[in-house]
């Protein structure tokens, strides 16, 4: 019996595919239902498969909750049809990956880090993805070195938590959408 089920289809899932791929800095206030950690993740794992050399850092407030998402990219990969595994070759065996890492033959890797900022410095990534940003005790801090990094995409995805997560949230001012996609003819 396959323990996995199909990733559901749920219609937000377009809007923030288009937001991922136009906006540079991306914060999303999500429930606990809406799957945003597991899409975040197949998301930057299919920018790694597709864009060789991407590289990914996934930070959290621990480390358990930064590598379930390199684990999630993982069992994308294993349930990936065949033809496109074939493709989309491993730097080495599943079995001989770290825990907290994840690499493709095409030079793309995604680590999982805890929370501390200063884990941030040594790393030079394409993409950051800060999985439950509002909860990181240091979250703030970490995100300010995220963007000093001029890191060319920054994801800030949590549950609602009182916080400096909530108050860039509530003070972002909205402004028209899509904003700079080509429009079709």
């Amino acid at each position: 019996m396959n323990p996995y089920k199909p990733f559901p289809q749920r219609d937000y899932f377009k809007c923030v595919h288009d937001v991922l791929e136009h906006e540079p800095i991306i914060f999303i206030e999500k429930s606990r239902t809406m799957m945003m950690s597991w899409f975040i993740s197949g998301w930057a794992f299919h920018r790694m498969a597709t864009h060789p050399a991407t590289g990914v850092v996934i930070q959290s407030q621990d480390e358990d909750r930064a590598v379930h998402d390199i684990a999630n990219m993982k069992v994308l990969w294993e349930q990936s049809e065949p033809e496109l595994r074939d493709r989309w070759k491993l730097g080495r065996t599943l079995d001989k990956q770290p825990y907290n890492k994840f690499e493709l033959a095409n030079g793309s890797w995604a680590v999982g880090i805890p929370g501390d900022p200063n884990k941030m410095r040594s790393q030079h990534p394409s993409i950051i993805f800060l999985d439950e940003a509002a909860f990181m005790l240091r979250g703030m801090e970490t995100y300010n070195i995220a963007v000093a990094t001029r890191c060319p995409k920054v994801i800030a995805n949590s549950s609602a938590e009182v916080g400096w997560f909530q108050e860039v949230c509530e003070s972002a001012k909205p402004i028209p959408w899509p904003y700079g996609l080509p429009v079709a003819a």
